[in-house]
């Protein structure tokens, strides 16, 4: 029981967090609307909440949190933070860009070997890498994109999550989104 309550604060922990994040930014681009979103993307292994928030029309930061929780198991946060910039205005936005993130896994207390509790500490994962896309905005407050990025995974020495303890991956990826913006 006090592993679920551990697991169920740290998620509440970083929904604060990103909520903080979130709430000083709510003038958008200064044309009196509001430029916070909300992204679902259609890439084949990312689950993560987006909320792309236009700081001004160059500017864009998108904090991006996600997890799994499996009873008597484990819980797994994802947290991350991308910024981008945009190269130009209008209806299609093409941008450069860059995300950080951490996932991290958090297992429950077991029995260990010889009936004692066993230590299971958290284990944090890195990702990183640069990005290119573009934004087109069918309306006012709809838009579609399509994203290609360079993706750096940085292993705890005890993750097994990419297969390389201890290790660094790279690899690429794309991305297809839809945004609606509040």
């Amino acid at each position: 029981m006090i592993g679920k309550s551990k697991g169920l604060r740290a998620a509440a922990f970083y929904a604060v967090l990103v909520s903080l994040l979130v709430s000083p930014v709510a003038a958008g681009d200064g044309q009196g609307e509001s430029k916070i979103g909300l992204t679902a993307s259609l890439q084949d292994n990312q689950l993560d909440i987006l909320l792309p928030i236009w700081l001004n029309s160059r500017l864009v930061i998108t904090p991006a949190i996600g997890g799994a929780w499996v009873s008597d198991a484990a819980s797994d946060v994802h947290l991350g933070l991308i910024g981008r910039y945009n190269l130009k205005q209008g209806e299609a936005v093409p941008y450069l860009g860059i995300r950080f993130g951490a996932l991290i896994l958090m297992p429950e207390n077991r029995v260990g070997e010889f009936g004692g509790p066993e230590d299971n500490p958290s284990i944090v994962d890195i990702i990183l890498g640069p990005m290119v896309g573009g934004e087109y905005f069918l309306k006012e407050h709809f838009s579609v994109g399509i994203e290609a990025q360079v993706n750096i995974a940085i292993s705890n020495e005890k993750s097994r999550r990419f297969g390389n303890p201890d290790g660094t991956n790279i690899n690429t990826a794309t991305a297809v989104f839809a945004t609606f913006y509040f």
